[in-house]
């Protein structure tokens, strides 16, 4: 099979490549069989969060890997050194972000004229926004760039 691009590219695909990157429901399972590592570490509330050092992950696929290791295992990680302008790199690190109607990148900020709860200082809990309309993000970056003294 051949994928021939608007600018002429073509991309060859071999037909038994492509059925094993089906999304056919037995292929997901089979997959998830074949790439997880292991079963999930269910987090409590006396568990230290695991910590990442953000240049390492940066510059080393070792140290990403981990990160991404513990991201899958436990679902939430600490990465430490991480500026509001690192958050682009280190996505496209990973992987590419999901565009949605706030754009590919959301700051949810503290303001004095809030229309959302994200914009008022009330503490949020871990939650998942607007699940009927989207299906579950696959990873959801968090920072705190300022906090109060």
């Amino acid at each position: 099979m051949e994928v021939v691009w608007p600018d002429g590219h073509v991309s060859p695909f071999d037909p038994a490549w492509l059925r094993r990157r089906s999304f056919s429901k037995e292929r997901q399972v089979e997959q998830r069989r074949l790439f997880r590592r292991s079963k999930p570490i269910f987090f409590g509330s006396g568990d230290p969060i695991r910590k990442h050092n953000f240049d390492e992950i940066m510059e080393s696929d070792e140290k990403l890997l981990a990160w991404l290791t513990d991201l899958e295992d436990v679902g939430l990680t600490l990465v430490q050194g991480l500026k509001e302008e690192s958050l682009k790199p280190l996505t496209y690190r990973v992987a590419f972000p999901k565009l949605t109607h706030y754009g590919d990148f959301y700051i949810v900020e503290s303001r004095s004229d809030p229309n959302k709860l994200a914009y008022t200082g009330a503490t949020l809990e871990l939650h998942l926004d607007q699940q009927n309309y989207a299906y579950t993000p696959g990873v959801l970056y968090m920072s705190r760039n300022k906090h109060k003294e």
